[in-house]
């Protein structure tokens, strides 16, 4: 009886899931429920870095983008000047954090660190042959790569409340020191 239950709820949530037009970016970090895999990456967090992480996966953070879309303050420009402060932006392309960057692709590898998914720990898929048959199979998010992640957050300064930026793109602080001479 329980299993059954068990199995028409996670149903019913997994549809609901799929069709509501909430949480886009989360759903395209990864596509299933929230599982099996969210636990191993957050279970192994303190609360600040879970948080953090939080921010990272769902897009709803201090960045200017999302105070622009959410609270309508700013123009949601980043201070390098370049592109909207998305969490992509920060990631992956802002030149304020160059050397960061450069460090964590170092710490993660290359394949790793030019895939979001892959930098926030959505599960990923691989194919092995079973029985003469290519099976798919789950691979582990990849704890040691979010917590470099993590790492780079916090040192760019950009996921916390502390900072002030007037969405203007001229900055606000020091967020370009740790890149020193780029």
């Amino acid at each position: 009886m329980k299993p059954d239950f068990r199995q028409q709820i996670t149903k019913r949530w997994t549809a609901q899931w799929q069709q509501s037009t909430h949480g886009r970016f989360t759903k395209w970090i990864g596509e299933s429920l929230p599982g099996r895999h969210t636990r191993e990456i957050y279970g192994r967090l303190r609360k600040a870095r879970s948080a953090l992480l939080a921010q990272l996966r769902t897009g709803h953070s201090f960045l200017q983008d999302y105070q622009l879309r959410v609270r309508r303050q700013g123009d949601g420009g980043c201070a390098c000047g370049e592109a909207k402060e998305t969490v992509g932006h920060v990631l992956l392309a802002c030149k304020l954090y160059t050397s960061l960057r450069r460090a964590l692709r170092s710490k993660i590898g290359g394949q790793a660190s030019g895939s979001i998914k892959r930098m926030l720990g959505a599960p990923s898929w691989r194919f092995i042959r079973r029985n003469g048959k290519m099976q798919k199979v789950w691979n582990s998010p990849d704890v040691e790569t979010v917590a470099a992640v993590l790492d780079f957050a916090e040192q760019t300064g950009r996921f916390t409340l502390r900072r002030s930026h007037g969405g203007n793109g001229g900055g606000g602080g020091d967020e370009g020191e740790e890149d020193g001479d780029e």
